[in-house]
């Protein structure tokens, strides 16, 4: 099997999963379905497209944390695939997307880096100690099994692990996944090499409306 990037490593035996490549999606307690109606679609062509599973995640199995941290499920779910791509449910993608497992050196992880000075997270011995100050968006991220410990779950409570955040409840999401780069020391970079063909809403109940027609007018944008 030839694995790119790795064409040097001679000696040892190396435990590559047989499955190739799965996109994970998180839509759990009926979440908006108006949006999913669109985005889900969407989604699963391109899955098709680069040739990946699609696995939608619609069961809760960590209750205690707010809906967004079933993402971590993608630690069970994904770990017999080469590569895992998480992207968020209010998001689509232009037909044209590149398939990021062709171009990512699978001993990196792909997200993008929050550009801000706030201070979001508690600090701990694994950021101190990492020393790089990565903290990552989580909703395109691509992982390949080299750096898949970047998906293990939190050993304590959120009640516990809220005293982390300092801004909204959904960002232990977030911190989780910072923390696991530092924590393994896992290297990082941007997923996408172009990422305008990439659109998310980031929507709120409030903004449902909008972000029907918003989406709905991105992609027959597109498709012009």
């Amino acid at each position: 099997m030839n694995i790119p990037f790795l064409s040097g490593f001679k000696k040892g035996k190396l435990n590559i999963p047989n499955k190739n490549k799965c996109v994970h999606v998180v839509v759990t307690d009926n979440w908006m379905p108006d949006i999913c109606e669109i985005t889900i679609p969407n989604l699963k062509q391109y899955a098709k497209k680069i040739g990946a599973d699609f696995n939608l995640i619609t069961t809760r199995k960590f209750p205690d944390y707010p809906p967004a941290y079933e993402k971590f499920q993608i630690y069970e779910d994904g770990k017999d695939y080469r590569w895992n791509i998480n992207i968020d449910a209010d998001t689509i993608l232009h037909k044209n997307t590149e398939d990021p497992t062709k171009l990512l050196d699978p001993r990196y992880f792909g997200g993008y880096n929050y550009k801000t000075n706030k201070k979001i997270f508690g600090w701990n011995k694994y950021f101190e100690r990492d020393g790089r100050f990565i903290y990552v968006y989580t909703y395109f991220t691509v992982n390949s099994w080299l750096t898949h410990d970047v998906w293990t779950p939190l050993e304590i409570p959120f009640k516990e692990a809220k005293k982390n955040i300092y801004i909204k409840p959904n960002f232990i999401v977030e911190f989780a996944l910072s923390q696991n780069i530092s924590r393994f020391g896992i290297k990082q970079t941007i997923p996408l090499s172009d990422d305008s063909k990439m659109f998310t809403a980031n929507i709120t109940s409030e903004q449902l409306i909008d972000a029907v027609n918003v989406l709905k007018s991105k992609l027959k944008e597109w498709d012009n």
